[in-house]
């Protein structure tokens, strides 16, 4: 008997109400409007199964060029809530939304954790970072610093922030991000208070931790710490979720799934982009429909 669905999981809409295009090398197909149709299927696949409790969505709901800076940007309040009215339609008690890079070209930080309700239980945002923008000049300015030591390219202006890099040497550009000290801090001590009262964990980000379920270009930055993180409550962490590598991929180490969502930008027509997890008494059931990971993964919670 299925205990619960956690529902939706979907990553990378990246909605914008414009015509299709590419990304910046100009070989990727992208379907801004589209992606929000995907959605809209997602949800009335999602509702139309019982016990579902919640839909989370790993970061990226608006692409950048929703933002005031960009060319026809300015629209992102207005995107955002078309967005948000197709979520609204899940028959689910809740929305769990992690915050992307995207999501921080459009808004504050403040703003956000607002708008998407991403603030609970002592007041912080569960799993936000900024990549070159902290709520503290200090943390902007040390976030800055540590990409110039290992990327020679200027990294403070537009232009191809990879050139010169090879291997994971690729993941220093502003595109991704870092886990801080007191975030590190925060989730060894979740995860040990899970442990202790034998819970089964699923880690919720949006830039994937894990070589191997992303491109290299799309890794945290000291992705090293999270996994040391991790290795050390092996029994206790069954999958890691994410998106930001719009390809999505999939690895196991150490007996933890890591699972990266592909986008719906790039889903062709009535194509499917989505995933969910059926928690059963003794494991998970991973299925997906497209987004370049396996449609279906049993994970035994661990002993």
């Amino acid at each position: 008997m299925v205990v619960v669905v956690l529902g939706g999981l979907v990553a990378d809409l990246k909605y914008q109400d414009r015509e299709d295009g590419t990304d910046f090398t100009g070989l990727q197909a992208r379907g801004y409007r589209n992606s929000l149709e995907v959605l809209r299927r997602a949800v009335a696949d999602w509702s139309s199964r019982p016990g579902l409790l919640l839909v989370a969505q790993l970061g990226d709901l608006l692409d950048g060029g929703n933002s005031p800076g960009a060319r026809d940007g300015g629209q992102a309040e207005q995107a955002l809530a078309r967005v948000q009215a197709v979520l609204e339609h899940a028959s689910c008690t809740d929305i769990v939304s992690v915050i992307g890079n995207h999501e921080l070209y459009n808004f504050s930080r403040a703003r956000l954790e607002k708008l998407l309700g991403v603030c609970r239980g002592g007041g912080t945002a569960w799993h936000s970072f900024k990549p070159m923008q902290s709520t503290k000049e200090a943390d902007t300015a040390a976030a800055v610093a540590f990409l110039q030591e290992r990327n020679p390219n200027d990294i403070t202006r537009s232009g191809d922030w990879f050139a010169g890099l090879t291997g994971e040497e690729r993941r220093f550009t502003p595109i991704n991000g870092a886990v801080g000290e007191e975030q590190l801090a925060w989730l060894d001590t979740t995860l040990v208070e899970a442990e202790v009262a034998g819970e089964q964990v699923v880690v919720l980000t949006h830039v994937p931790v894990c070589p191997g379920a992303c491109s290299d270009k799309n890794l945290l930055w000291n992705y090293e710490e999270v996994l040391e993180a991790l290795d050390r409550r092996g029994s206790t962490v069954l999958a890691v979720l994410a998106g930001h590598d719009h390809s999505g991929g999939v690895a196991q180490r150490e007996g933890v799934w890591h699972l990266t969502m592909g986008s719906p930008l790039h889903a062709q027509g009535e194509e499917e982009c989505w995933g969910e997890v059926e928690v059963w008494g003794d494991r998970l059931e991973w299925r997906a429909r497209g987004g370049g990971v396996p449609q279906q993964i049993t994970m035994p919670f661990h002993s």
